[in-house]
This record gives C-alpha cells, sequence and structure tokens, in this order.
C-alpha cells in the first residue's frame, strides 16, 4: 500500500499550527473585571492571553485515510471459447490482475483428442491402403525384357 510522504517544507507550519492549536491559547479575564467595566461604562481592559510554547522538533507523520466505494474498472472484456464444451480447469483468480493474451480457463478436449486419434487412425489405414494397390499396380503389370 502507498504510503503518503510529508513535504519538509510543509513540517515547519503544520507544526506551529498542531502547537498552537494544542496549547491553552484562551484569554483569561475574570468575572469582576467584567462587571466593574460594565458599571463604570468604561471598556474591559483584559490582560494578553498566556502562550505557551513547544519546541519545532523534526519527526516523521504518519497519516492515514480511510474511505469505502465502490471500484470499477477501466476495461471490461467479454470473453469465449471458439468451439463449444465443458470448462475444465479456471486458471485465473476472481478479481485479479491479468495480462492481454494470458490463458484464462481450460476446455474439457477428452472428445477433441478422441476425434483427433480417430483421424490420425484413419489416415494411417488410407496410408496402408496407397501401399498396397501400388504393389498390386506392381505385380500385374506385364514385364518386357527388350
Amino acid at each position: 500500500m502507498h504510503q503518503p510522504t510529508v513535504r519538509p517544507r510543509l513540517v515547519l507550519p503544520l507544526l506551529l499550527g498542531i502547537t498552537l492549536t494544542f496549547t491553552r491559547c484562551q484569554p483569561t479575564t475574570s468575572a469582576t473585571t467584567q462587571a466593574d467595566s460594565t458599571a463604570l461604562n468604561q471598556p474591559a481592559t483584559e490582560s494578553l492571553p498566556v502562550v505557551q510554547h513547544q519546541p519545532v522538533r523534526v519527526g516523521t507523520f504518519l497519516l492515514t485515510t480511510t474511505a469505502t466505494g465502490l471500484v470499477r474498472t477501466s476495461a471490461q472484456s467479454k470473453l469465449h471459447f471458439r468451439v463449444g464444451g465443458t470448462i475444465s480447469r479456471i486458471l485465473a483468480r476472481n478479481g485479479g490482475v491479468v495480462q492481454a493474451g494470458q490463458l484464462l480457463a481450460q476446455l474439457d478436449n477428452r472428445d477433441q483428442q478422441l476425434a483427433l486419434r480417430q483421424a490420425e487412425d484413419q489416415v494411417r489405414e488410407a496410408q496402408v491402403q496407397v501401399r498396397r494397390s501400388s504393389l498390386s499396380m506392381v505385380v500385374k503389370t506385364p514385364i518386357q525384357l527388350v
């Protein structure tokens, strides 16, 4: 997961803001001062706020954010096989990252393997018949001696 980084030029203003926020920068006034000034119709003389300071320290801040929402893909593809059949293996995980051209699923090819073996047997049988017919033509042809 990507960790956010804090830029060095933001550290000092950030620390100063945090220091001022969490220190007691409240002006102190007494109820008697306000009552006396109201009675005399004179402006109240409030004392200056007491400010506590903290030394600036260099450090690392870990900032995290939690959010909820719906994630959508930028591209979506409809998948299809060139031939119909039953899926025998799924090679990609739901929600996983895939690359173009990556094999995602495999069909059960036992029927195609059987058809291939039968076709190869037929080719071999035809080759045997061609050889037999060639031999029989050689034997049946009369040989002329000169």
